[in-house]
């Protein structure tokens, strides 16, 4: 397997992208309004922080936050956004050591980006409390979107990952099955 370099994954260029308008940004608070009413109170795991966008959203609703994040650029940027309102842990989620348990886990728009994602699961599955909560959000493979781009024949199958997809870090492409 070749190593990884997740600190040049996340450096795709603005002026490169192919949408505008922040879509991304509406998404993310679309996707925690969603995630809401399925909150417990408690302790929360971000796996995988980007920049912050939604571990800022994820600390707005609890105040014990951790993250684990790879790139140690990503976790400066975090870190500083977020002003001492979470903790940050340095690693891949295969290799941390966490003893703490959490209420809820989020995996957003990050499942994709695993290596191993099963084994990444298991793991996840041990920082759960009893009555913990995993809430996974991933690109969906079946959008309209994807169906279109296989018609046009930009990409062979739905669940193709395109070449901007794998610089992106990105390893699957899932679907609800």
């Amino acid at each position: 397997m070749t190593a990884r370099d997740y600190n040049a994954e996340f450096k795709d260029k603005p002026s490169e992208r192919q949408y505008a308008y922040q879509f991304d940004a509406v998404l993310r608070r679309y996707v925690m309004r969603s995630l809401d009413p399925f909150l417990l109170p408690g302790k929360a795991l971000e796996m995988g922080c980007y920049t912050g966008d939604v571990t800022e959203m994820i600390a707005e609703r609890y105040a014990d936050l951790t993250v684990i994040e790879a790139s140690e650029e990503l976790v400066a940027a975090a870190r500083a956004r977020l002003d001492g309102r979470a903790a940050f842990v340095h690693g891949t989620f295969e290799t941390v050591d966490l003893s703490d348990r959490y209420d809820a886990v989020f995996l957003i728009h990050t499942l994709e980006h695993l290596d191993d994602p099963v084994l990444v699961l298991r793991r996840v599955n041990d920082w759960l409390t009893d009555r913990g909560r995993l809430f996974v959000v991933v690109p969906n493979a079946n959008a309209p979107s994807r169906q279109i781009a296989v018609q046009m024949g930009l990409i062979p199958f739905n669940s193709a990952i395109t070449d901007d997809e794998r610089r992106h870090g990105h390893r699957k492409t899932y679907s609800l099955d």
